[in-house]
């Protein structure tokens, strides 16, 4: 009798810890991408001040300073596009769909 309530215990602990461990939330989700907002938004203003003061403030060609501006929003466009997929990918693959 002891064997079967042990084996019982353990195969509850072990299911409760997996599902712990292994279900992402709506919760966590939108955390998730909430984040990922966050550093996008970061990133894209600080390519926008670096081109309002290179244009003010430079010698450059305006062009120069748009192609920078253009590389640097890319960038953050691509990780931010990169990132959301991710976190995405990683709540369907992951949710406990049955709660």
């Amino acid at each position: 009798m002891r064997l079967v309530i042990f084996a019982s215990l353990a195969i509850a602990c072990g299911v409760t810890s997996f599902s712990a461990s292994a279900c992402d939330t709506r919760a966590d989700y939108s955390n998730k991408i909430d984040k990922v907002q966050t550093e996008y938004q970061v990133a894209v203003d600080t390519a926008n001040k670096a081109y309002v003061e290179k244009t003010t403030y430079s010698v450059r060609p305006a062009r120069t300073n748009l192609v920078d501006w253009q590389n640097a929003v890319g960038v953050a466009l691509d990780s931010y596009n990169r990132q959301a997929q991710e976190t995405y990918d990683n709540y369907v693959n992951n949710a406990c769909l049955w709660w």
